[in-house]
């Protein structure tokens, strides 16, 4: 309780839970340890391969997704060559993993429309193994944890001045006293090219150690930019700051 929770899958006597940000799965993690359900003690623990479940779960892998996923690739394949193989459609970036590689559209159109296309298709001379990812590795999305509460939009958007940031979304959790924010990107691949050079944990920033991470949840709240500071007293002590309207998921 207290904690966004986006979702939740059950696997017999296991449960996967699934946070909006890392930061409250974190705390939700240590708030856990120790305490019951229904009764009956159990262990808690970080799931280190969050998407697994997802993937293997039929709500989420019926989704329509701007990712594509494929498996079996030949050996010594580029991301070059996955982006020449989808050639015509709109391809945002490519992710190779060994012999996998996940290939982000500019929107779930394009993807849709490239599996039905490429599908069944030949890429080095291998049949193409392709489906639908429901639940990208990389987003248009970073999560920056751990941020001074003095922290406003235009501090966020001058330390990230060299890459196409369209919105910023601060968070406040009043209780805990601390300041999360959702910078969200143009792209995937500026997303990712400002993760290398920018992200990770401990990271200065506006004079203080952040954490700054992939947003795998990116879902962007309606509303305008986070500016104004202020306390909705519905939100029980937390919620979005904005400078048109506070609002919450």
């Amino acid at each position: 309780t207290g904690h966004k929770v986006d979702n939740v899958i059950m696997r017999r006597a296991q449960a996967y839970a699934y946070f909006f940000s890392a930061g409250d799965a974190k705390s939700a993690l240590e708030q856990a340890r120790g305490r019951q359900v229904l009764g009956k003690e159990v262990e808690v623990r970080m799931n280190l391969n969050p998407k697994q479940a997802l993937r293997e779960d039929p709500k989420v892998a019926s989704r329509d997704s701007h990712c594509l996923w494929m498996r079996d690739l030949p050996e010594g394949m580029t991301e070059r060559d996955v982006e020449h193989f989808f050639e015509g459609f709109r391809v945002d970036t490519v992710v190779l993993d060994q012999d996998i590689a996940f290939v982000h559209f500019f929107s779930k159109e394009d993807a849709s429309r490239a599996l039905a296309e490429k599908g069944g298709g030949e890429i080095g001379g291998r049949a193409a193994n392709i489906r639908v990812d429901p639940c990208p590795r990389c987003t248009h999305s970073l999560d920056i944890q751990g941020l001074p509460r003095r922290a406003r939009e235009s501090d966020i958007r001058n330390h990230f001045d060299k890459y196409q940031v369209d919105k910023v979304m601060i968070n406040e959790d009043w209780r805990a006293g601390a300041v999360s924010a959702y910078l969200y990107f143009g792209s995937v691949g500026e997303a990712r090219q400002a993760l290398r050079q920018e992200g990770g944990c401990g990271v200065r920033m506006m004079g203080t150690r952040v954490d700054i991470s992939m947003n795998l949840n990116p879902r962007i709240p309606r509303g305008g930019r986070g500016e104004k500071r202020g306390r909705d007293r519905r939100d029980n002590g937390g919620g979005w700051r904005d400078d048109r309207r506070r609002r919450r998921w």
